[in-house]
């Protein structure tokens, strides 16, 4: 009987660590899925925010473009490309 008790208590161990074990990959889980939306939530957040200050930045510049009498670039559908990166300039030194 001595025997028996043990097998059980045995088997209640194990029974109990293998709920650990999930209960703490679903945890991981969780905390993944928690991860990957507040990343998702700053991005959008973030882009938002780009997409407000670039029109006040455009504003900007439509309203300095007024004040020194300059005329509005044409409104095109596509935005218009990146000039490209320019290596800098050799600077030369005087000895």
């Amino acid at each position: 009987m001595h025997t028996l008790l043990k097998t059980t208590l045995g088997a209640c161990a194990l029974l109990a660590l293998t709920a650990c074990d999930s209960a703490e990959k679903a945890a991981q889980g969780l905390v993944e899925k928690a991860e990957q939306a507040v990343v998702e939530q700053a991005r959008e957040s973030l882009g938002e925010t780009l997409d407000q200050l670039n029109q006040t930045v455009d504003k900007a510049q439509e309203s300095a473009d007024q004040l020194l009498d300059k005329p509005a670039p044409p409104a095109t559908a596509e935005k218009p490309a990146e000039p490209a990166a320019q290596p800098p300039a050799a600077t030369t030194q005087e000895i």
